[in-house]
């Protein structure tokens, strides 16, 4: 497969599912666009309470502009955006192709019904098409619920992210 074809098969996302809720939801998920920027860094302001919605924007966009390999997909729920997750595709020495779950939050009213699973979901058939190796991803150490997640569908803590800062930064 060339990577032409790897790509586009990677870039599709439109897909109707039902949530697990014990009352289903009929969601749909798809790439996020432009014209979805505020609600997209008002539902990443839950991940990341203390960076202001403005700097947000600005490393949001700022990725966008300056990476091909980095995709938004959304969860929609009646046409709100409810969860969304980041995702990087790429190659890495020690592990060949690659895909990263980023930044995945569903809003605190839709969590725990299935958003999370859903987006997990198709990132895994996703990472399956593109002849990804692995999933990876980051989790805050203090984030047990999402370790609870993570863990529920395959993922195993196989290291450590460390983290050397160089100046002040807003996180």
């Amino acid at each position: 497969m060339g990577a032409s074809e790897k790509k586009s098969r990677c870039q599709r996302a439109t897909r109707v599912c039902y949530s697990a809720a014990p009352t289903p939801l009929l969601m749909k998920l798809h790439w996020l666009t432009e014209a979805q920027l505020d609600d997209t860094i008002a539902l990443l302001s839950y991940l990341n309470p203390n960076v202001p919605a403005a700097t947000l924007r600005e490393r949001y966009e700022k990725i966008m502009r300056a990476h091909n390999n980095y995709r938004v997909l959304g969860a929609f729920i009646n046409g709100q955006l409810v969860g969304l997750t980041g995702i990087w595709h790429g190659t890495k020495l020690w592990c060949g192709d690659y895909m990263e779950v980023d930044n995945l939050v569903v809003h605190p009213d839709y969590r725990n019904k299935g958003v999370a699973t859903s987006l997990m979901e198709h990132v895994n058939a996703l990472a399956k098409e593109a002849n990804c190796n692995i999933e990876v991803l980051d989790s805050y150490t203090t984030n047990y619920p999402s370790h609870r997640l993570y863990q529920s569908k395959g993922f195993e803590i196989w290291g450590f992210h460390f983290i050397k800062p160089l100046r002040d930064f807003e996180h």
